[in-house]
């Protein structure tokens, strides 16, 4: 099962008596402690005036919780003005239990968000909401490695993909660099670790 939440800034959200930057839709059969901790996950900068445009944040993070260790997938943007005239943001974070996760085993975190990101939400219209049925990752894309073809046509070398996927298995960081924080390179970004964790075993994917 998977359940979703949006957090962004709006003059009345889920919990009352707030206003401001808070949770104002999840899924109903998420528990309230664990929502409020996944809260922290929403974090976004935006960028100075005149620097360009503002990124799209894909992210998937193992969070452990009073329920166990969860896998959240999650995209952040700019969402313009807020009702206050502030800039503002939105964060649609998709909250994945252990046994969803095994039976996505053969997909990947980044082809999961690839998969999802049009029904991510961009603003939020209306007041706050609980929702009582599920966020659906039936028929997700299955993932099989294949020629890093993004990484051909982006970094000239195919082999940059299984550079990225040997330093995932072994836990060690990587960094890669886009020459612009546009959404289309932020969508390319996503591309890239698509075929790096395709190249990996199923184990490691998550």
């Amino acid at each position: 099962m998977a359940f979703e939440l949006v957090i962004t800034s709006v003059p009345k959200g889920i919990r009352p008596g707030r206003s401001g930057f808070q949770l104002v839709m999840r899924s109903a059969a998420l528990r309230n402690d664990v929502s409020v901790e996944l809260e922290s996950l929403a974090a976004y900068r935006h960028l100075p005036p005149g620097a360009g445009p503002n990124p799209e944040c894909f992210f998937h993070r193992i969070v452990q919780t009073n329920i166990g260790p969860l896998s959240v997938l999650g995209r952040v943007v700019d969402a313009g003005a807020g009702y206050d005239g502030r800039s503002n943001k939105l964060a649609h974070l998709v909250v994945v239990e252990p046994g969803e996760a095994v039976r996505l085993a053969s997909s990947s975190p980044a082809a999961v968000l690839a998969a999802v990101e049009p029904r991510l939400a961009r603003a939020w219209r209306g007041g706050p909401e609980e929702r009582s049925e599920p966020f659906s990752l039936a028929a997700m894309p299955l993932v099989t490695g294949a020629a890093c073809t993004t990484w051909q046509s982006v970094a000239g070398d195919a082999g940059w993909g299984g550079v990225v996927a040997e330093r995932a298995a072994a836990g060690r960081p990587v960094l890669v660099v886009a020459p612009s924080s546009s959404p289309d390179w932020c969508r390319r970004l996503l591309e890239l670790f698509e075929e790096s964790l395709a190249l990996l075993p199923p184990a490691k994917r998550w």
